[in-house]
């Protein structure tokens, strides 16, 4: 079986909020930038993710 592990950090890059998720997985990271206009609640990006996710557009980095 396949171990995959995800990251989600939020942080400040002037002038906007940038919500950056990571999928961890053997041999591969890929991650996907997400940018606020102002500082999102947890439940705002949760909800932001769900309703989202299949539109988001990763990128790949080999290990």
């Amino acid at each position: 079986m396949k171990e995959v592990s995800a990251d989600l950090t939020v942080y400040f890059q002037d002038p906007y909020w940038v919500g950056e998720y990571k999928r961890i997985s053997p041999g591969k990271i890929e991650t996907s930038k997400v940018f606020f206009d102002y500082e999102p609640l947890t439940s705002q990006i949760y909800n932001y993710y769900l309703k989202n996710w299949k539109k988001l557009k990763f990128t790949t980095t080999y290990q």
